[in-house]
């Protein structure tokens, strides 16, 4: 038997049993018995009460108070990183590159119903304001330490949490010296 043949069997075969299936629901539901009638010749009313219990809590608010700036950076002869970390005061560490200025990490303040748990999507990578890649982004809570893809935020018993966005920008051999600054898409939702 061929391949075509078999796949058409195959077919076949799954149309006959989906066809009986379906004429075996059908004949059930004709087969239905009528309601039974009570002395007085009619058919006897039912209900059913149900209730629904719905719980609402406040929405998740974000706000920033600086932006990922990793300074000033000129690149060596070889390529180099610059790497800001999530600890305060922010530390920016250059391997072959030179950093010069002031780098910044966001702190963001998120506020929402005391000690529910949150999670915050970040992309794998950014691009500089001059063109560079941002990887390796760490998000650093104050309530939870580090969160990851497994690992959510937690909202304190005020209902507020400080998350810190650190990560590493890659210097192409011989990048001219200009301020490289990133803006972080993200989303938060409760988990």
């Amino acid at each position: 038997m061929s391949v075509r043949a078999a796949q058409l069997r195959r077919s076949a075969l799954r149309h006959a049993a989906l066809g009986l299936v379906l004429s075996a629901l059908a004949g059930h539901a004709f087969a239905a018995k009528a309601p039974a009638k009570n002395g007085a010749g009619t058919t006897p009313e039912t209900s059913a009460n149900n209730s629904v219990a719905i719980t609402l809590i406040e929405p998740l608010t974000v706000s920033t108070t600086s932006q990922l700036s990793f300074g000033t950076v000129a690149g060596t002869a070889t390529a180099g990183t610059v790497a800001l970390s999530a600890a305060s005061p922010t530390k920016a560490t250059a391997k072959n590159a030179t950093v010069s200025g002031k780098a910044t990490v966001p702190v963001l303040t998120i506020t929402g119903a005391a000690g529910q748990a949150y999670h915050v999507s970040v992309p794998a990578t950014l691009t500089t304001t001059a063109g560079l890649t941002v990887s390796s982004l760490i998000l650093h809570s104050a309530n939870s330490g580090t969160i990851t893809t497994t690992k959510s935020g937690v909202l304190n018993s005020k209902g507020r949490d400080t998350v810190i966005v650190a990560g590493t920008l890659a210097v192409p051999p011989l990048t001219k010296a200009a301020q490289h600054n990133a803006t972080i898409p993200l989303a938060v939702a409760y988990q």
